[in-house]
C-alpha cells in the first residue's frame, strides 16, 4: 500500500508538473474557510441549471456541461 501510495504521489507531481498547475498554501486557506459558502452557491446554481433543465431551456449535454462547470 505504502509504494501504491508513493507511486501515485509522484505521478500526480510529474502530471501537476507537466501542466503548470500550482496552488499557493494562501490560497488554501481562503478555500477552507469559504468551504460552506462555496458549496451552497454550487449547490444553488446547480438547482438552477436542473430546474431550467426541467423547462426544456437545456438539452441532456447542455446540463452535463454546465454542471461540470459549476
Amino acid at each position: 500500500m505504502v509504494e501504491f501510495l508513493d507511486q501515485l504521489k509522484k505521478i500526480s507531481f510529474d502530471y501537476a508538473t507537466r501542466s503548470g498547475i500550482s496552488i499557493p498554501p494562501f490560497e488554501l486557506e481562503g478555500i477552507v474557510s469559504n468551504k460552506e459558502k462555496i458549496l451552497d452557491e454550487a449547490k444553488k446554481k446547480e438547482d438552477k441549471i436542473n430546474e431550467n433543465f426541467s423547462q426544456g431551456f437545456y438539452n441532456e449535454e447542455e446540463r452535463k456541461q454546465k454542471k461540470i462547470a459549476v
